[in-house]
């Protein structure tokens, strides 16, 4: 996704008081026999150790998430040809991204689909630790992202201007391996309809800016059609759509879109 995540949160943090108190009434109880009153706080006890216990363990969980992630982002960035090639791009044209600064894992809303996202403010991507659970899907999340974030140095991208948003997810989507056959046969269970890599590739950017941006799909379908020709066919910095090692080289253009 181009757009940072889009999560909002409440300023209000909800009450832990019973909804239905009333402090100016008070009931008089009849009283417990002693045998009883026991039985009921062993009760409670076992039930808040057993609350404290779950609490505990998504603790480790999202931990064990947290650091998993962590270690397939450091993984990609060593060994993953198409994410080593964007960085060497993005850092010749004089950013300094490093991958322990400008790529954060972090816990994401399951409400939509967005598994990450650039941030342009910050100059980070963010890579959803609950949602990128495998190397393979780490390794493409983090290709998409830093295809916008190789536009936004390249090209000083204007995230308000829905035909660039339109233009940089196009790119990203194209030159990710998010429209790959192996993608959309096998991750996607797309396997009756007939492969074909421009659709996958208009369906994926109409959908991530639906996701990023208050647009109707008929909007953001108008908007991917009045870019599509040229952005399309713009593979900076590669020179074509990277299928393996070989195709990595430097492009000496971009004919990235500039609706100025």
């Amino acid at each position: 996704m181009a757009a940072p995540m889009e999560e909002t949160s409440s300023n209000s943090t909800p009450s832990l008081s019973p909804e239905n108190s009333d402090a100016g009434h008070q009931t008089t109880f009849p009283a417990v026999p002693s045998g009883s009153r026991g039985t009921d706080d062993q009760k409670d006890n076992s039930t808040n150790a057993s609350v404290d216990t779950k609490e505990k363990e998504r603790g480790i969980y999202a931990s064990y998430q947290h650091n998993a992630c962590l270690r397939r982002v450091n993984f990609a960035s060593q060994h993953h040809p198409n994410v080593k090639f964007l960085l060497q791009a993005i850092n010749k044209l004089g950013s300094d991204f490093v991958i322990g600064k400008q790529v954060c894992c972090e816990r994401c809303s399951t409400e939509n689909n967005v598994s990450g996202g650039f941030d342009p403010i910050r100059n980070e991507v963010i890579v959803c630790e609950n949602r990128s659970p495998t190397q393979r899907l780490t390794s493409m999340l983090l290709t998409h992202e830093l295809i916008h974030a190789y536009d936004h140095h390249k090209a000083k991208v204007d995230w308000t201007d829905l035909k660039a948003v339109a233009c940089s997810e196009i790119r990203a989507a194209n030159l990710s391996g998010d429209c790959s056959f192996l993608s959309e046969k096998f991750y996607r269970w797309n396997i009756g309809a007939k492969y074909n890599n421009k659709a996958c590739v208009k369906r994926l950017a109409v959908s991530s800016i639906i996701a990023t941006r208050d647009l109707s799909r008929e909007e953001a379908d108008k908007t991917v059609d009045g870019v599509w020709e040229t952005c399309f066919h713009d593979y900076a910095p590669f020179t074509d759509i990277p299928h393996k090692a070989a195709d990595l080289k430097f492009s000496r253009f971009s004919k990235y879109y500039d609706p100025r």
